[in-house]
């Protein structure tokens, strides 16, 4: 996260949450509450659907953190014919 928080102090920050769904890893509401609260210039966060639960830790811990009026959440559903 320390890298992060450097890069931060020159650009503002856009996370996205790759799910394991996808080949990413599950990474927690303790990890999405932290770094809501510690990156001060994190702007939004993009959430693929893959997995509801998932998806809910990171709104949950975002609203928690008190930064929901500051951090967009995108989210994006794709449909298939």
């Amino acid at each position: 996260m320390e890298f992060i928080r450097e890069v931060s102090k020159e650009i503002d920050i856009f996370g996205f949450y790759l799910q394991p769904a996808v080949g990413g890893i599950p990474l927690g509401y303790r990890f999405w509450r932290r770094f809501a609260e510690e990156i001060d210039n994190l702007v939004g966060i993009k959430i693929a659907p893959f997995n509801r639960y998932y998806t809910i830790e990171v709104v949950r811990a975002i609203i928690d953190s008190g930064s929901a009026n500051e951090i967009a959440l995108y989210n994006s559903t794709i449909y298939w014919k």
